[in-house]
């Protein structure tokens, strides 16, 4: 299972040339690429900021991309406590990565302060 974080879900939408060869063919070979509801939420909340523009349907728009919804769980919330030298981390970040070992899917992003903590399920999706 593959998780992306917002970004890397934005890169895979618009940019794909913005993945790495390696995050590209992975994605490619892969049935069960996912997107959280938490990336939706800091995808609202950008646009809500005026950081962002959306389609108004990005959900179907996603989903129409063949990535599968995964829902943020309270085993998913809890499993923040995990990850305490990440508290004044972004939250969007720390509740994907959280997600993401709470459900044993590989996290792909570009986040360098995720990345940096050389876990075993985080792959850097420049590569």
């Amino acid at each position: 299972m593959i998780l992306l974080d917002t970004n890397a879900l934005l890169w895979a939408l618009g940019d794909p040339d913005r993945l790495g060869p390696n995050t590209r063919s992975t994605l490619t070979g892969s049935s069960e690429v996912y997107y959280s509801s938490i990336s939706i939420t800091e995808l609202r909340i950008k646009q809500l900021l005026e950081r962002l523009t959306l389609p108004e349907a990005v959900v179907e728009s996603i989903e129409d991309a063949g990535f599968l919804a995964l829902p943020y769980s309270p085993d998913d919330a809890d499993a923040l406590a995990l990850f305490p030298q990440l508290v004044r981390h972004d939250p969007f970040d720390r509740m994907l990565l959280a997600q993401a070992t709470v459900r044993g899917c590989r996290l792909y992003t570009s986040d360098a302060t995720l990345l940096g903590l050389a876990l075993p399920h985080v792959y850097d999706c420049r590569r």
